[in-house]
């Protein structure tokens, strides 16, 4: 076999630190289903540090959505929370399965506790206050409590 076709596997690791250097994937390359999955997500979106605060709910509803059909937040399990900016953060309701949630459900609450609009937030709100108060850099988190291990 020709060394150029010889394939050769990169880790999720070393594929996001080649995307992030601007470094281009060598077409011989095998990686994951999830990068494939990343590489797809991110070349279709436009990077903005300006995203409006209805993208970021559908962002929120549609992962959620997808956690749920896999199995990784089974019944009201798990929660989701997106930065809008330095003080305010989306975050999902407490008591609802993640795939049956829309946009309107969603809470909108300041990183020191105060509801802004919605319904109650997720009963993990304040691991949420804690990270985006302690990184400043995290625009989301996502928790799951998948009771099978993979």
């Amino acid at each position: 076999m020709a060394e150029e076709n010889k394939k050769i596997f990169i880790s999720d690791w070393e594929l996001k630190k080649m995307v992030e250097s601007g470094q281009t994937i060598p077409a011989n390359a095998i990686i994951s289903p999830l990068s494939q999955e990343w590489l797809d997500y991110n070349s279709n979106k436009k990077i903005s540090e300006n995203v409006s605060e209805s993208e970021l709910r559908n962002q929120i509803v549609n992962i959620g959505i997808r956690l749920y059909a896999l199995g990784f937040v089974p019944a009201t399990d798990g929660n989701i929370s997106a930065r809008l900016d330095s003080d305010t953060f989306l975050i999902t309701p407490s008591g609802m399965p993640k795939g049956n949630i829309n946009a309107d459900d969603i809470t909108k609450m300041t990183i020191d506790g105060r509801v802004i609009s919605g319904k109650k937030p997720s009963s993990e709100y304040k691991l949420h206050t804690t990270i985006y108060k302690e990184w400043p850099c995290a625009k989301e988190i996502g928790r799951a409590s998948c009771r099978e291990r993979v």
